[in-house]
This record gives structure tokens, C-alpha cells and sequence, in this order.
């Protein structure tokens, strides 16, 4: 006979599984099965409120931070290396790119008759006295303070030095003198050619406009080639020579053959086309886009030697003061206003940028008259003044300065 213990223990014995083993396997099923809605979901829901909950409060304050600091580092550094002007938009339009020089010509057109006269020769005086006697100082000033090598600055001092001497020989000859004077007179149109030049690879370095070998030849023949027309001009129709130059009577020169002009045409207009189409491929292949102030100063360069008649005679009296006078005056401030601390005065108000530009001007005035007039008041002193004199005093000055910018162009090309 079995006892209720042994029976118990017979049962389990023969059946241990679904009192033990089927709910663990139940269990580990269920996990199996479905895992997510216990534990995996709980959580990502958790990280999910978490990380709606640190975006307001963390991510998009660590962004606004970014994005500030990337509009300061901006601001303070970046705007400045990538500006396209010397000095600033409305500066460089006005008085380097010639934007003066139009309006004051289309004022003068704007007139006729006797008040034509009179304003422009109210233009010529102020703009002589103002503007191309400080420019002569202008130069002068950046040479002596540019760090020159060695060469440079003896061939600097070399030339200075026998300005007066130079004069006084020159201006007691009248056969001098004319010669002298009228050869002025042509160099002077390729100086005026190539400050513009200057001026346009200073424009192309600040946009960092990298022009190939081809388009820079291509460049500077197009505007020599114009400037040697408007020379070719001069030696070949006697209404265009200068017959008088300071009360020295200039001959004519000529006539050249037709064949001069012709060659002279042909030659620009090659140029002309070979620089159009580099600037075309360079947009066409890489997207590069011609720096406005360039574009602007070379349509202004064009203009210069494209209008003719008796405009164009009003726009080269004009020219020398309020275009390459004012150009000079933008290089002396950029470039010789204290190197160090220049940018800082740019970007100063106007009215302090006047405050701060008089001491400079006035220096480069006063070195101008003293060139232009103390040489000839020298000379008067020591009986050396002749009917000649302030001609060849004008000329002599000017080939300095010619030769000055020659050397402040070979070492800013150098550096």
C-alpha cells in the first residue's frame, strides 16, 4: 500500500518539467517575442524626451554660439581680406576709378559757349592747384618712406639731386627746352597708361583674380596699344598738337604715314580680342568673374582715348588732375599713410578720415609747390630764369616722378 508521500514523489519524478522548466521557458519566450514593448521601448521613449529636452536647452544654444562666433570671426577678419577696394566703394569709384572725372565732364558738356569756358577753366586752376601739384609731392613721399633696396634708393637720390642743376642747363637753351618739353608731352600719355595699369593689378590681387600669362600681355598691350594711338595722333594731324606748352611754343612733329595708324589699330584691337576671350574662358571654364573696380577703371582707361573731337580735348584737360591727381592721392593714403595702422584710418568715419589725411596732405602739398615753384624761384635768384623756364622745371619734375613710380612698381612687384 502507497502512502500519500511516495505517491507525490512518484509524480514528480516522472513529470519534473511543467512545474519548472515550461515556466522558465514561458518567461524567455515572452522575452524573446516581444522585448521591445518592456524593456527597449521604455528606453527610447526615455532617450527620446531626453533629447527633445536637451535640443532647446543645449543643442540650439551651442549652435546660436557657433553661428555667433562665426559672424564675429567674420566680421573682424574676414571682411577685410576679402574687400575689392583700395579704400572703399564710394573712394575708389570717385577718385581711382574716374568716376569724378565723368561727372565733372559731363557737367562741362552740359554747358556751352562762354560758361563752358569759364567753368572749365575754373575746374583747370582748382584742380592744378589742389590736386596735380600735391600729386608731384604724392610720389615723392611714397618713395622716401618705402623700404627700397640698396639700387633703388641710390637711383632715387640719384635723380633728385640734379633736378636743379638739370633745369637751369636745360632752360638756357630754347632748342632744349622745346625738345624736352615735347617729348614730355608724349611720355606723359603712357605714365597716365600705366598708373591705370597699376591700379588694375592692385584690384586683381584684392579680389585675388589670378590672370594667366597671355591675358596680362594681352592687358598691357591693350592699354599701351591705345595710348601709343592717341601718340600716333599727335604726329599725324596738326589739330591735335599742343601748340603751346607754359608759354613755350611746340612744333608739330609730323606727318607720320597712314600706315602708322593702321598698324596702331590693328595691334589694339588683336589685344582687345585676345584679353575678351581669356576673360570669357576663365568664366566659362571655372566660374571666374572680372573684379568690378577693374572693369569699371579699364571701360574708363577705354574712354579716355575712344572719344575724339572737342570732347576729347575738354577730357585730357580734365584728366590729369581729377583722375591720375586723385589716383595718386588713393595710393599715397593706402599705401603710405602708415602702413601699420592704415586700414584701421580707412575704415574710420569720413569726416575723421579727412582729419587724419590733412597732415599727409598738406605735406605731399607743400613738397609739390616746392618742386613746381621753388626750383624756378631758385633759379630766378641765381639769374638762371628764362621765358622757358617753368616748362622745363615741369618736365624735369615730371620724369622724376615718372621714374619714381617706376620704382615703387618694380618693388611692389618684388614683394
Amino acid at each position: 500500500m502507497t502512502t500519500i508521500r511516495e505517491t507525490y514523489e512518484i509524480a514528480a519524478d516522472q513529470n519534473p518539467q511543467p512545474e519548472h522548466a515550461t515556466p522558465k521557458t514561458n518567461i524567455r519566450l515572452s522575452d524573446a517575442q516581444n522585448p521591445q514593448p518592456e524593456h527597449v521601448a521604455p528606453k527610447t521613449s526615455i532617450w527620446h524626451s531626453g533629447a527633445q529636452n536637451l535640443q532647446p536647452e543645449h543643442v540650439a544654444a551651442k549652435t546660436s554660439i557657433w553661428l555667433s562666433s562665426a559672424q564675429h570671426l567674420q566680421t573682424e577678419h574676414v571682411a577685410p581680406k576679402t574687400s575689392i577696394w583700395l579704400a572703399d566703394a564710394a573712394t575708389d569709384l570717385l577718385f581711382c576709378c574716374g568716376g569724378l572725372l565723368w561727372i565733372l565732364f559731363a557737367a562741362t558738356q552740359s554747358l556751352d559757349g562762354q560758361q563752358q569756358q569759364k567753368f572749365l577753366a575754373t575746374l583747370m586752376m582748382v584742380g592744378y592747384a589742389f590736386l596735380s601739384i600735391p600729386h608731384f609731392g604724392a610720389t615723392l613721399i611714397r618713395a622716401f618712406t618705402s623700404n627700397f633696396d640698396k639700387v633703388r634708393r641710390n637711383i632715387l637720390i640719384g635723380i633728385t639731386v640734379p633736378i636743379i642743376p638739370l633745369a637751369a642747363l636745360c632752360s638756357s637753351t630754347a632748342g632744349i627746352a622745346i625738345v624736352l618739353c615735347k617729348i614730355y608731352l608724349f611720355v606723359v600719355v603712357l605714365h597716365y597708361a600705366a598708373q591705370n595699369l597699376a591700379i588694375l593689378n592692385r584690384y586683381f590681387a584684392k579680389a585675388r583674380f589670378e590672370l594667366r600669362s597671355v591675358d596680362r600681355l594681352s592687358l598691357n598691350a591693350l592699354v599701351y596699344g591705345i595710348a601709343a594711338s592717341q601718340i600716333i595722333n599727335q604726329l599725324r594731324y596738326p589739330a591735335l598738337n599742343v601748340e603751346n606748352f607754359l608759354g613755350i611754343p611746340m612744333p608739330f612733329w609730323g606727318p607720320l604715314p597712314d600706315w602708322t595708324a593702321m598698324l596702331s589699330g590693328i595691334f589694339t584691337m588683336l589685344s582687345a580680342v585676345i584679353f575678351s576671350a581669356g576673360i570669357l574662358i576663365n568664366f566659362t571654364r571655372q566660374g571666374v568673374v572680372f573684379p568690378m573696380p577693374a572693369a569699371i577703371l579699364l571701360l574708363s582707361t577705354l574712354g579716355l582715348f575712344v572719344i575724339t573731337g572737342e570732347s576729347s580735348r575738354i577730357l585730357w584737360w580734365l584728366m590729369p588732375a581729377f583722375m591720375h591727381g586723385t589716383q595718386s592721392f588713393i595710393l599715397a593714403m593706402v599705401e603710405g599713410f602708415g602702413k601699420e595702422n592704415s586700414n584701421d584710418r580707412l575704415q574710420a568715419p569720413l569726416p575723421m578720415r579727412v582729419w587724419n589725411g590733412l597732415p599727409y596732405y598738406l605735406g605731399m602739398a607743400f613738397t609739390g609747390l616746392f618742386l613746381i615753384w621753388g626750383t624756378p624761384t631758385l633759379l630766378a635768384l641765381s639769374t638762371s630764369f628764362s621765358q622757358q623756364t617753368l616748362g622745363v622745371v615741369v618736365a624735369i619734375v615730371s620724369f622724376h616722378h615718372f621714374i619714381a613710380d617706376i620704382l615703387l612698381e618694380s618693388d611692389a612687384r618684388a614683394i
